[in-house]
């Protein structure tokens, strides 16, 4: 897997649409491309353009319902969904039925059994009576790390054995770890520092997922 920046026309002065088009289509007949294979949340519609004109093959992989109609994604090829609902949100008329399939999601269970080895609790002498709850994921203001702390403050009145574990790290964009700070000085003031742990990234996170009793996702959008 290589990255690959599409700076080849930036000289000339030209409308930023027309531009990144002539980019990718300098792109597609370089490398050759037969298929253009889109994330639906982060695609740019001068590319599905570009393979248009070319006829290369167009892929719109949905994760959660998106508007197609009057977009450019109503050009694609094949459309493929995460699951039925996916599938019948984004497309309540049936107009892409023909074109579209459900691909879910490969997913081993058994890499998340706790009873393999119940990581957190050992790591962190968490007692067997405690429930684990736990949030992971980059820790910004997107994906609800605030809303997840009060959470466990108000839980926390009427329930004392419970564990609240942060498992993530700063996003790239805060590279002084200034909201990881806020965040923790958020739970020193609710006073729950003895309930709530922040682990920072792991690469062992099978293990996590298997250690909790409840993953929480407050994320204001997915």
């Amino acid at each position: 897997c290589k990255i690959i920046r599409l700076g080849l026309i930036n000289k000339f002065n030209m409308p930023p649409f027309i531009k990144t088009l002539l980019n990718g289509i300098i792109f597609f007949i370089r490398n050759r491309v037969s298929i253009l294979h889109l994330h639906t949340q982060v695609w740019k519609d001068p590319f599905v353009l570009a393979a248009k004109i070319l006829g290369v093959k167009i892929i719109a992989h949905f994760h959660s319902p998106q508007e197609v109609d009057g977009s450019w994604l109503c050009w694609a090829d094949q459309f493929i969904f995460n699951s039925q609902s996916t599938r019948r949100l984004t497309d309540p008329a049936g107009r892409y039925f023909n074109k579209s399939k459900v691909l879910y999601y490969g997913i081993d269970l058994e890499q998340f059994d706790r009873e393999k080895e119940d990581v957190l609790r050992k790591e962190y002498n968490i007692p067997p009576d405690f429930s684990i709850v736990g949030i992971i994921g980059k820790v910004e203001p997107v994906k609800g790390t605030e809303y997840f702390i009060r959470m466990a403050k108000e839980i926390l009145k009427v329930r004392k054995e419970v564990v609240f574990t942060v498992v993530g790290g700063p996003d790239d964009t805060d590279l002084d770890g200034h909201y990881m700070a806020k965040m923790k000085a958020l739970v020193k003031e609710l006073n729950i520092e003895e309930n709530v742990i922040f682990t920072g990234w792991r690469r062992d996170i099978e293990k996590i997922y298997g250690s909790l009793d409840i993953l929480v996702v407050p994320s204001l959008r997915e």
